[in-house]
């Protein structure tokens, strides 16, 4: 599968993984040379002074970026640092435990002065994290998924095991719920997918129409403890209703749940968009998937759009105006964005239903971490980002061409596109984009880049705002 860090040894040539997680960060102010660049012609690597950029944080660093904004139109951000914490021994697990690792979760709130940040958890984890999502409440709360709990000692398993729901009470106050604990929750009958206890991989956060919370996530059994944890991942789902949070099964047994995301569409009904990675020689179900119920997770409707490698953050979104369903992906084989359109009324699981198109610049390997929106006046729009030339080497990005990118469709149905922030030439720039509008049609884009200081490449967790579409 194509890695969804290849920006990673961009900065091990530099000598830094990922840049260092040094310490510091804060507010930032608006760059000063974003309105005094050149107006960039489409594809070139010029950002238009249409983007106004601003730090988020530096030094903290940036990984799986996400955005929402606020009842006030301002952007809220959240990402796990670039490399965990020793925590000591994980003594839990009585003798001869492993080390203790934590990773620290960020979150910050934009204003008029600039970005507030604080830290929002530190999160047990074995390996590097597997994905977060941000979102905001009915009631204008923060809240983020992503992994909780404490180690599994049955499993001598030194790492949060739950699907968790992260809750902002006020600054610097966050309350942790557990949303699942254990894989029989979500029970399906099977003995081999409801063992287990380490659940919450690649969460994706949605609200139903009456504003109740659910979360997708891959379901991994014993978390690599047995050989076929991951060949036999559940893809499932949380759905909380009267306070209370049901689990429910979703594609079990397959290997499915990577790189989720999760909407509800026009008629309320949960729709999933998830990487299956598992390609054997027994069960080849390797490809996009997306999954909907009609019946609150009775039963689900499912299609494979795409049947090649992809890397993480396929993106779904409903057209406001029409119903319609779209779904963005990258193909790591074509090294191109692509993106494909149910109408409503259309038969969801028949592939042909679906039209599909390409959308990206053939002179560049883009479409990484793709994210859908419509603005207020139903403009399909994403941002992605671009990793090198096309004629590059795959598997590796170029930081003197790397970059986020802004596309939209124009009212001739092709698409234009303008770079938000190419970045520095000797750091990677533009990884995990999100993309969100506000009431108005403002564009913000909030990701990941790298700069030069003093010798050494420092995260950056970056926004960057656009007037509305004209």
């Amino acid at each position: 599968m194509a890695s969804p860090d290849r920006r990673t040894r961009a900065l091990a040539v530099g000598a830094l993984l990922w840049a260092v997680a040094c310490g510091g960060g804060g507010a930032g102010a608006p760059d000063a040379d974003a309105d005094a660049s050149e107006v960039g012609t489409a594809d070139t690597a010029t950002p238009t002074p249409r983007w106004a950029r601003q730090v988020v944080a530096r030094g903290m660093g940036g990984r799986h970026v996400a955005l929402a904004l606020g009842p006030d139109g301002q952007p809220r951000v959240a990402w796990f640092a670039s490399e965990g914490e020793a925590a000591g021994p994980c003594d839990a697990l009585g003798a001869d435990p492993p080390p203790a690792v934590t990773w620290p979760l960020w979150y910050a709130e934009g204003g008029e002065e600039g970005f507030s940040v604080e830290r929002a958890a530190d999160v047990l984890l074995v390996g590097s994290p597997v994905g977060l999502d941000l979102g905001v409440q009915p009631d204008g709360a923060s809240v983020i998924a992503t992994l909780s709990g404490e180690p599994v000692v049955a499993l001598h398993y030194c790492g949060a095991s739950d699907v968790g729901y992260y809750l902002r009470a006020g600054a610097d106050d966050w309350q942790a719920t557990t949303a699942v604990a254990t894989s029989g929750e979500a029970a399906s009958g099977e003995p081999a997918s409801d063992f287990g206890d380490v659940v919450g991989y690649w969460p994706a956060l949605a609200f139903d129409a009456s504003g109740q919370p659910a979360i997708a996530y891959k379901d991994v059994h014993s978390g690599s403890i047995q050989s076929d944890d991951f060949r036999r991942a559940d893809l499932e789902l949380a759905w909380r209703e009267g306070g209370a949070w049901q689990a429910l099964p979703v594609d079990v047994g397959q290997g499915a749940g990577s790189f989720s995301d999760l909407v509800f569409d026009a008629q309320d009904r949960p729709v999933i968009a998830s990487f299956n990675p598992r390609d054997d020689r027994t069960l080849p179900q390797r490809g996009l998937w997306l999954y909907r119920s009609a019946d609150a997770g009775a039963a689900w409707e499912r299609v494979r759009l795409f049947g090649g490698e992809t890397t993480e953050r396929p993106s779904l979104a409903v057209d406001p105006t029409s119903g319609a369903l779209v779904v963005a992906w990258y193909d790591a084989g074509d090294r191109l964005p692509y993106l494909a359109r149910l109408e409503a009324g259309a038969d969801f699981s028949s592939a042909s239903a679906w039209a599909v198109e390409e959308i990206g610049d053939h002179r560049f390997d883009e479409g990484e971490h793709p994210s859908l929106a419509f603005d207020p006046s139903g403009r399909l729009a994403l941002a992605y980002a671009r990793c090198a030339r096309a004629t590059d080497p795959a598997g590796q990005c170029n930081p003197s061409v790397d970059a986020v990118v802004f596309a939209w469709r124009d009212t001739d149905g092709g698409f234009q596109r303008e770079v938000v922030d190419a970045g520095e030439t000797a750091g990677p720039c533009g990884a995990w984009p999100n993309l969100a509008f506000d009431a108005g049609g403002a564009a913000w884009v909030a990701y990941h880049c790298a700069t030069l200081e003093a010798g050494e490449l420092t995260d950056e967790v970056r926004a960057a705002r656009r007037d509305a579409l004209p």
